[in-house]
């Protein structure tokens, strides 16, 4: 099949430089595709509570006018209604961000792992609500076998049959699991495979299109699918149309064209195919992407007029006092002003999202509230801090950046640290004549987790895998032991993503045991930290509660006064330590 698909390919591409075959003109036809939008409908960011021009559903919708043409699909690819306060409106009968498609007149939508986020309920009465194709082929009614949405449709475009597939990540079962009850989601190249071969077998399409919610890697630990197995897979693809994974990707792989885009609608993919007729069959004979750059477009005013009452709602609502902040900031600043100070040492805010966290895993949990210990947090957030003496409610999404739910896991000593061993790889190794501390380019910030309950060493002259040292309990200055038992209290993304699932941390029969998930049953930990802040009233950043420093990174024995000129350096923009600070400076780099 791989070798037939080129064959009529280069047969195309002779045709058409005037050979003696017989060619019809060419057909070209456009794909506009969007994906992981997260919440931004219009330019403005409510957690910061200032206005972006990096990428809006408003500024998209003018992309989309000025290329749309007679023979052009608009598709999406999935996270749309979470994100940027989007969640406040998930009581809508129809969220804003599916009426902004409906006003753009998408032609499809294929749902992300963030749909799920909530309830199935609210999830169907939003897909009922868009006016194009909703495709979701891999989930499915456990009892009966209902689909909750079709897994392909037929357009026609200049004559030209473009059959368009979608799926949803299947991780969603380790990630949303308890919003899936009563709910199969099946694997989605399985599934496309069969769409596949009924397009391909009952002649229904020229042009095959997947648009799956996953990325062209699999996702943390080799867990899932990815967009390059698929086109492996199914080389009878032309395109495929990924997402989730947040980065541009623009790429052949076993001749199908892969692209995904940016998160926070700072892209939009424009795909460009050719189809010409060989032996009277469309084939496409040419075919490329190109990612514009939506900052460079203006707002669109339809889109603009329909979301001002939801603007004015989510700013409202972003900016409602909650409490108030003495003797901040909550993460004083770094050495290197370029690095957030949360990543290198403990830091007050880091320990009010883990009290948080404890106070509401202790207050659900009575019954073993004594035997929940520790607690795990990440900051999504590269520059997340708490600052201003007024405390809002956007101020809490700046802190906690994701939907995520609260877990309370059993664990013991040796699971602990595995677990720890796991978050510090975030950190590089340290290595001789090393002037500052860099983080990892392969690794999200969103995988750094600091624990509060514990007190801990990171020595970074070790490789990963053997670098927490003199792992000791908070209360007693006791040495953690392997067998000891207790309780942990998680995000939901921690425990299905990695805690829980076989192969990524631990083997199969060696992972620790979940003890209770969604703790206050829908709230997510954003919630909570506004509720804590909401019942304490006032956060002092030097109360010893949050200033605890219970772990250290160790291992560092550079010349104290070659760091110090490192440091002026880069403070003074003379040295780049990369955006995320994944470059180390050296010796030789302050020659």
């Amino acid at each position: 099949m791989k070798v037939l698909n080129k064959l009529l390919v280069l047969v195309a591409s002779i045709v058409c430089l005037g050979t003696s075959f017989s060619c019809n003109k060419t057909t070209k036809i456009q794909l506009l595709a969007t994906s992981d939008l997260h919440g931004m409908l219009v330019p403005f960011d409510y957690a910061l509570d200032s206005e972006t021009k990096n990428g809006s559903l408003s500024q998209i919708g003018t992309a989309i006018e000025k290329y749309r043409n007679n023979n052009t699909l608009v598709i999406d690819c999935g996270d749309i209604i979470q994100g940027n306060y989007a969640e406040i409106f998930k009581d809508e009968e129809v969220h804003p961000m599916i009426q902004a498609l409906n006003l753009l007149n998408y032609d499809v939508f294929v749902t992300g792992n963030h749909e799920y986020n909530f309830n199935m309920e609210r999830l169907q009465r939003n897909l009922k609500g868009f006016k194009g194709a909703v495709l979701t082929g891999n989930v499915v009614k456990k009892d009966t076998y209902e689909p909750l949405a079709d897994s392909f449709k037929i357009f026609n475009k200049g004559g030209i049959r473009i059959g368009v597939v979608g799926m949803t990540n299947y991780l969603i079962t380790k990630w949303d699991s308890a919003n899936l009850e009563g709910w199969k989601v099946t694997d989605p190249i399985e599934e496309t495979k069969k769409v596949v071969k009924n397009l391909k077998d009952n002649d229904l399409a020229d042009v095959i299109v997947a648009v799956e919610h996953f990325g062209i890697n699999r996702d943390e630990g080799g867990q899932g699918v990815s967009c390059a197995d698929l086109a492996n897979a199914c080389p009878e693809i032309d395109v495929i149309i990924g997402g989730h994974q947040h980065e541009v990707v623009n790429t052949t792989v076993n001749n199908s064209l892969i692209v995904e885009n940016k998160s926070n609608a700072q892209t939009m993919m424009k795909i460009d195919l050719e189809v010409n007729k060989v032996n009277n069959k469309n084939v496409v004979s040419k075919k490329t992407a190109t990612a514009l750059n939506i900052k460079e477009f203006e707002t669109n005013a339809k889109i603009n007029e329909f979301a001002k009452p939801f603007d004015e709602r989510a700013k409202a609502n972003a900016r409602e006092p909650i409490g108030k902040l003495v003797n901040g900031p909550m993460a004083k600043p770094f050495e290197i002003t370029k690095v957030p100070s949360t990543y290198m040492k403990p830091t007050p805010l880091v320990r009010l999202v883990n009290e948080v966290q404890l106070a509401v895993a202790k207050e659900e949990c009575k019954e073993i509230a004594d035997k929940i210990k520790v607690s795990s947090a990440a900051i999504g957030n590269y520059h997340s801090n708490l600052e201003k003496e007024e405390i809002r409610k956007c101020d809490c999404s700046n802190i906690y950046k994701y939907e995520n739910y609260l877990y309370v896991l059993e664990m013991n000593g040796k699971q602990l640290k595995q677990y720890m061993e796991w978050a510090v790889t975030f950190l590089n190794q340290y290595k001789d004549k090393d002037l500052t501390i860099s983080f990892s380019s392969k690794i999200p910030v969103f995988n750094y987790d600091m624990f509060a309950g514990v007190k801990y060493d990171v020595n970074i002259s070790k490789e990963a895998g053997s670098r927490i040292e003199n792992l000791k309990w908070e209360d007693n200055d006791t040495s953690v032991k392997e067998d000891d038992v207790f309780y942990i209290a998680v995000s939901h993304y921690r425990a299905n993503s990695q805690l829980l699932n076989p192969g990524v941390i631990y083997p199969e029969n060696e992972r620790p045991k979940l003890y209770k998930s969604d703790l206050k049953q829908g709230q997510g930990i954003r919630e909570m930290i506004v509720d804590y802040i909401t019942e304490k009233k006032t956060i002092d950043a030097d109360d010893h509660k949050y200033n605890v420093n219970n772990w250290e990174i160790t291992g560092i024995e550079w010349d104290e006064t070659k760091h110090k000129t490192a440091v002026d350096k880069i403070n003074n923009n003379e040295l780049d330590i990369g955006e995320f600070n994944t470059k180390t400076i050296t010796e030789e780099d302050i020659k």
